[in-house]
């Protein structure tokens, strides 16, 4: 029995000693595989192939994780040191792109990763017009965009060279329209594409196109060529025929225009101002279209002094008289109209006068009382009638107040009266 369990135990503690001798040997065995290999590759964005250097002792295999559509590994596997061929496309986005290549052993014990990196490209931007000479009369044109950024566009002038769209993204076309020009020079403007900025690296790309616009062959006239106006003023229109742009200017001050400027046919409304001089006058309006003038020339006729008719006057009583006359003033408005008298011949209003100035009429047939006169005199009695002009007297005639001697009247102030 003591024999059966000393065999048990010295098969136990063999088992445990052969075991622990197992484990020793293969915690000790050194690995005989060696693989090393760069862990990133940068390349640049125009670079079309790479390499990267294998150190190993041992069989390899190279697989592709993550790639683009245009990279490919040309070297697939090897033995011991060596090089793996890499061949991609030129990048032509603005970011950067990244694959990873796994480089294994044979036994599959040990495996690197290679993170292959290549640039993102620089902004890349070019402009197709067909043509940048634009008509007068204005059109559209399409301008195509080649880029692989984003980019906007400014114009020199947007009111006149419009565009449909002033930011895009990559290849696109933009639409310019052009207004009609409507003066007889040409015009231009510059069109500035640029490319948008990633980071502070980047160089953004500029483009400019200068569009030119032919100017008008302009066409101008102005009728009708001369106007005759009255002295006492009013308005006057001009009707322009034109096909571009055109300005207005005056000769002089007593006639002014209400249009300075416009374009395309139209009218110019000329204001004349009354003319109080007894002298007709003369101006010219010039209208002018680019290289093109027209002139409208004005006469005004001459102010009037207005018209006094005969004068019938007899006295009333011992300190009054009685004057009738009639008027006219046919180019302007009167102002006041009255009776002049004195002791002497040819009174004028710088003598004893009455006049009226209120509901005057521009002809009128009237009758002016006078009271305050002396008694028992005679007076030279004249009507007078005031425009713009100046003053016009009537017919003189006498007048001689009842009464022997001159006295003066003793009630009230000196009165007038009219009585048309």
């Amino acid at each position: 029995m003591k024999q059966r369990y000393r065999h048990i135990l010295s098969a136990l503690l063999g088992g445990i000693l052969l075991t622990a001798c197992s484990n020793d040997e293969l915690v000790n065995i050194p690995s005989k595989e060696l693989l090393n290999v760069s862990e990133v590759l940068l390349i640049d964005s125009e670079s079309e192939s790479a390499t990267i250097d294998v150190k190993a002792n041992c069989h390899w295999k190279v697989t592709l994780e993550n790639g683009w559509e245009d990279l490919a590994v040309g070297t697939k596997e090897g033995d011991g040191d060596g090089v793996i061929v890499i061949m991609t496309g030129k990048n032509g986005q603005r970011k950067m792109r990244e694959a990873a290549i796994y480089v294994e052993s044979n036994s599959g014990v040990v495996n690197r990763k290679v993170t292959l990196q290549q640039k993102e490209a620089g902004a890349r931007l070019s402009l197709g017009l067909a043509s940048s000479l634009i008509e007068a009369e204005g059109e559209s044109r399409v301008i195509s965009v080649s880029s692989n950024a984003n980019w906007t566009l400014m114009s020199s002038d947007p009111n006149v060279f419009a565009c449909d769209i002033y930011q895009g993204s990559m290849d696109g076309s933009v639409k310019l329209t052009v207004a009609e020009n409507m003066k007889e020079s040409e015009r231009e403007a510059t069109l500035t594409f640029i490319t948008e900025k990633v980071n502070d690296a980047d160089i953004p790309v500029t483009q400019t196109l200068t569009i030119i616009q032919k100017g008008k062959v302009v066409e101008l006239l102005a009728s009708p060529g001369s106007i005759t106006t009255q002295a006492i003023g009013g308005n006057y229109p001009i009707e322009v025929r034109c096909n571009a742009e055109w300005t207005v200017r005056t000769g002089a001050s007593w006639a002014q225009v209400q249009v300075d400027q416009s374009e395309g046919d139209g009218y110019v409304n000329v204001i004349c101002e009354q003319n109080i001089e007894t002298q007709s006058r003369q101006t010219t309006i010039y209208i002018q279209a680019g290289s093109k003038l027209a002139t409208v020339f004005i006469e005004q006729q001459p102010g009037m002094l207005p018209s006094v008719g005969s004068t019938s006057a007899q006295a009333d009583g011992k300190y009054g008289a009685i004057v009738s006359f009639s008027y006219q003033s046919n180019t302007s408005e009167i102002s006041e109209y009255g009776v002049c008298y004195a002791t002497h011949e040819h009174p004028t209003v710088n003598d004893p006068h009455r006049g009226i100035n209120y509901d005057l009429q521009t002809a009128a047939d009237v009758t002016v009382h006078l009271s305050g006169l002396l008694s028992g005199t005679t007076y030279y009695v004249r009507p007078y009638v005031v425009n713009a002009t100046g003053i016009s007297y009537g017919e003189e005639t006498t007048i001689t107040t009842a009464g022997l001697e001159p006295q003066e009247e003793d009630i009230g102030q000196p009165t007038w009266s009219r009585r048309k």
